[in-house]
Parts: structure tokens; C-alpha cells; sequence
């Protein structure tokens, strides 16, 4: 990965493509029973896929198709040690949620972006989920001329959480798991 981005310009590039449109996620295959890190991100523009597509020398892929409303979507996706890689070469570029995201997928997986077993996005990015929602709805409320009570956050705030691990769970529930999500609030 390291040969392919060496250019500080092609760095930038794909910071800000996976801070706009990027992800970092994994991916289990029941096959191997292993979790992969992955780092991924889709849009409708094929022109500035194709540019990120040809700089991580991975094919765009079709992701979701059009709808009465939407265009087709396409995708670049880098999975295991490439992820891995990808997020240490990006790291000084990566700020906030996604900069946070980053740090704790590094800290998460070993450098083959690889776990035996079966994990979700909220073992390693729930701290980083709650520091997230908690300043974002602070920084928020300081600029509003009405503003909310500390309850009021709080509630926002593990309201949002709730959400997001329950999309990071959402294949877990369906066999029967479900969150547990503690109040965000004095613990942070």
C-alpha cells in the first residue's frame, strides 16, 4: 500500500474521499470464521471513484442499485492487512470522527486486519461513538439561543448511540442478540 501513496497529494486525496464518503468497518466470513477490517466508501461520481479506484489499485465495485430517485452507486473497498496499512498511512490526515475511527481500528486489529471469530464495529468504536455524540451535541447546543438541559444531551446523545449499535449489531440481532447501551451522560 505504501508504494502506491507516496505522493502527499494522492495521501490527501484519499482522506478526504473516506472522510466524505468513506467507512471504516469489518466484515465477518463465516467460511474462515474470521473478522476483516475493512475500509470502504461508495457514490454515484465514477469519475472520482475511478481516480481513487486506480490510487489503492482496487476495482470499483457495484454497490446499490438505482432506484426511481437515485443514481447506481459504485464502491472501492480494501479489506485485512491493505485496510490496515491504509489506515496507518492516512492517520495524520484523518481528523475528527473518522480520525477517531481510525485510531481505535489500529489499536483494535493486529497489522493482517484480521480476528478470528465474529466481531461488530461497536467492540472497538463505542468510546469513540459516545465522546462523538456527547461533544458534537455540546458544541451544538453552545451556539443555539435556547439551550437544551444536560438531561436533554444526554438522552440525545444515547438515543444516537442506540442507533448506531444497532446498525453495527444488526446481523447479531436477528439471531437474537440485542444492545445493551448504557446512558451517556456523568461516565464521559
Amino acid at each position: 500500500m505504501r508504494r502506491h501513496l507516496r505522493d502527499e497529494s494522492d495521501i490527501k486525496r484519499i482522506s478526504q474521499w473516506l472522510m466524505d464518503e468513506g467507512s471504516v468497518s469489518l466484515a465477518h466470513f463465516p467460511r474462515g470464521d474470521y473478522t476483516a477490517l475493512i475500509v470502504c466508501g461508495s457514490m454515484n461520481d465514477y469519475s472520482v471513484l475511478s481516480s481513487i479506484s486506480t490510487l489503492l489499485e482496487t476495482p470499483i465495485t457495484s454497490s446499490k442499485a438505482p432506484s426511481a430517485t437515485t443514481l447506481p452507486m459504485g464502491a472501492v473497498r480494501v479489506q485485512g492487512a491493505r485496510a490496515y496499512a491504509l489506515l496507518e498511512i492516512l492517520k495524520g490526515h484523518l481528523v475528527g470522527l473518522k480520525g477517531s475511527e481510525a485510531t481505535a481500528a489500529l489499536k483494535f486489529f493486529p497489522p493482517s486486519g484480521r480476528l478470528r471469530g465474529r466481531h461488530t464495529t461497536d467492540e472497538f468504536l463505542l468510546p469513540v461513538w459516545e465522546d462523538f455524540a456527547r461533544k458534537s451535541l455540546l458544541e451544538w447546543n453552545s451556539r443555539r439561543r435556547t439551550k437544551m438541559s444536560p438531561q436533554e444531551i444526554d438522552y440525545r446523545a444515547t438515543a444516537w448511540l442506540a442507533g448506531r449499535v444497532r446498525r453495527a449489531r444488526r446481523f447479531l440481532d436477528r439471531q437474537g442478540s440485542s444492545p445493551e447501551i448504557r446512558p451517556v451522560g456523568k461516565q464521559l
